[in-house]
């Protein structure tokens, strides 16, 4: 999601003493991360040390964001070593403190190579698979619905074409069903280039704020949205992810999983752009994606994409 900029309040300032007596004396200036609305993220250093601390903004109980499940996905990822460890929580202001990763952030063009890609598909894997049960859930077709009422008392409204895609989104969910790879599992459900590093080693996941109990398709789809893979690389993500090479069933699947990533990030902008606290175009966000619905929903091939994903093999 689209990245405003951000300020130390004076809130922030009184969480860092606090973990100060966790973690040592602070030492030079508080630095804002540029992040989402929805969480925001300070670079610290502490006895003699660099950390990041993350908190919730002040929205997120309106987006559905739990920040319970934030702090137990972003602890367990790193005890998987797929994510920055965590070096200390609170629960009053609910924040936690991760080490601040070296390395670079990876852009769309290098998760896009096979390398990179299949890698990220066995982290996302071991996490899918590591049992963890989280406080919050995620159901993209409930959460559209409800964020779509939210936009409304803002007095933002959805575009005309809005229908369109959420009858899709209901023939979706209809035919995706209760098959086995829709299994309900620990995820990060925000799977875009700004939260994914690499620490000279190997893929790190950062950004965990919306992580819920999903349907782990929708984080293989909004990976593939969100990078804008081309049908060889979901076919790659495919294979990495379940160590076999992808039927029918699994590449309509992922199609139909990236149209549901698009509906999402185009109501969050809706959402967005009714707070309005930060000069970014959240409209313009919005648009895109559904310009982007528009197209897969016209796609002779939508159809298809449904027919073969009502597969049971």
């Amino acid at each position: 999601m689209i990245q405003p900029g951000s300020h130390v309040s004076d809130d922030v300032t009184e969480i860092v003493a606090r973990l100060s007596a966790l973690l040592g004396p602070r030492e030079g200036e508080i630095e804002p991360i540029p992040g989402a609305l929805t969480r925001l993220a300070f670079k610290v250093r502490l006895g003699g040390s660099e950390y990041v601390v993350h908190l919730p903004g002040g929205e997120a109980g309106m987006l559905g964001i739990d920040p319970r499940s934030e702090q137990e996905a972003g602890t367990r990822a790193a005890e998987l070593g797929v994510a920055p460890p965590v070096v200390a929580r609170l629960e009053r202001p609910a924040c936690f403190v991760t080490e601040l990763v070296p390395g670079r952030p990876l852009d769309a063009e290098d998760l896009r190579r096979p390398p990179e890609l299949a890698e990220l598909a066995a982290a996302l894997r071991t996490f899918h698979d590591s049992g963890l049960e989280l406080p919050r859930r995620f159901d993209p077709y409930q959460w559209v619905e409800e964020q779509v009422k939210a936009a409304s008392s803002r007095g933002v409204e959805p575009p005309a074409d809005y229908g369109v895609a959420l009858a899709h989104a209901n023939e979706i969910e209809r035919t995706l069903g209760r098959h086995r790879d829709h299994r309900i599992a620990p995820c990060h459900a925000n799977l875009r280039p700004p939260n994914l590093w690499h620490d000279g080693e190997r893929i790190l996941i950062d950004g965990w704020r919306y992580a819920a109990m999903c349907d782990r398709f929708y984080d293989l789809g909004d990976l593939a949205a969100s990078i804008e893979l081309d049908d060889e690389g979901e076919r790659l993500l495919l294979a990495a992810y379940f160590d076999e090479e992808p039927g029918s069933r699994r590449l309509a699947a992922i199609k139909l999983t990236r149209f549901l990533s698009d509906l999402v990030e185009a109501v969050w902008g809706l959402v967005e752009s009714g707070l309005a606290k930060h000069d970014v175009d959240y409209r313009g966000h919005a648009s895109e994606h559904f310009r982007r619905l528009g197209e897969t929903g016209t796609n002779p091939q939508f159809k298809l994409w449904i027919d073969q994903a009502s597969k049971r093999k």
